[in-house]
């Protein structure tokens, strides 16, 4: 009877250890998603032509780490010279939405959501939370001129 009791008390340490374990890799994931959404959308603030290869990296690093998102590169079949995500569903860009550059200035019309900023001062980043037709939701990123 004490062994099975020893035994079972050290298969519930060792359980609360590994869900400890789960815990904190999951809290670092998020930590890591955060960051490289962060990164990705500050840098878009300086655009440069030169730089679309590393934001299409990083929008695939995005991808990864967030299996509701898949990325679309700048050169896509669905809006040539802007970046997109998309998902099922809206709440999945509930990150992008937290970012810093997202959390103030938005013009929304449902179920649209846009931001508008200002880059180099000649021209404006325009991102969008809208329905697609075939992808469901996206999160597009464009670059235009001053109107």
């Amino acid at each position: 009877m004490k062994a099975t009791l020893f035994i079972l008390s050290l298969l519930l340490v060792g359980l609360n250890s590994c869900s400890s374990d789960i815990q904190e890799n999951e809290i670092k994931h998020e930590e890591d998603l955060s960051t490289k959404i962060n990164t990705f959308l500050n840098q878009l603030e300086n655009w440069k032509a030169s730089e679309v290869k590393y934001f299409n990296q990083l929008g695939k690093e995005i991808s990864k780490a967030d299996t509701l998102l898949t990325f679309f590169s700048f050169k896509n079949k669905y809006e040539n010279n802007a970046f997109i995500f998309s998902a099922e569903s809206p709440k999945a860009f509930n990150s992008f939405e937290e970012s810093d550059l997202l959390k103030e200035e938005i013009f929304t019309k449902q179920p649209y959501k846009v931001w508008r900023r200002k880059v180099n001062h000649l021209r404006i980043l325009d991102l969008s939370i809208e329905p697609h037709p075939t992808l469901k939701w996206i999160f597009v990123i464009r670059l235009r001129n001053q109107e």
